[in-house]
């Protein structure tokens, strides 16, 4: 069984040099099994053909996945991710980096005011209320109309098996 190509209008290489076929496929769990790209290449080939126009709204959502998984990647890099998840945070503004001279309130009878390079935050509980909660549930909530789209299960499609055939436990 031969893996067909993609319709044009799907592309060949998104924004990470990652086809939307291989995207969508991660992203629906399904494995990189012969099967699976088989099942998947034919549905989106299908959509292609009956609702053109809707290609370019999956790749929209494709494109705005791949954006918030880039948004948590660079929080990450920053080391601010941890705040998107505190219900309570105090300390330095988030991306600076105060000096010595800086953190110091008194030296003898001078006294500055450090509030500028402070930061309290307060979040909602629970995972929801937090900014990788609200990320996490717009990423599934597009990878659903993803899969909606192309008529498609979260769950990967399994391989048939001949007639006559039979499961045996080992």
């Amino acid at each position: 069984m031969a893996i067909p190509s993609l319709n044009a209008l799907w592309r060949p290489n998104s924004s990470n040099a990652t086809n939307d076929r291989d995207l969508i496929r991660a992203w629906l769990g399904w494995p990189a099994s012969e099967v699976a790209l088989v099942e998947l290449s034919q549905q989106m080939n299908v959509v292609a053909t009956i609702s053109p126009t809707t290609v370019p709204q999956v790749q929209a959502w494709i494109d705005e996945v791949l954006e918030l998984e880039e948004t948590q990647a660079d929080a990450v890099a920053a080391g601010t991710a941890h705040l998107g998840n505190a219900e309570e945070y105090e300390g330095p503004i988030p991306g600076t980096t105060p000096t010595r001279d800086q953190q110091l309130s008194q030296a003898k009878t001078l006294t500055w005011d450090t509030s500028l390079l402070k930061a309290r935050y307060r979040f909602g509980s629970g995972a929801r209320a937090t900014a990788q909660g609200q990320r996490d549930e717009r990423i599934q909530l597009l990878i659903s109309r993803i899969a909606n789209a192309l008529n498609v299960p979260r769950v990967a499609p399994q391989p048939v098996m001949g007639a006559g055939a039979t499961l045996m436990r080992s």
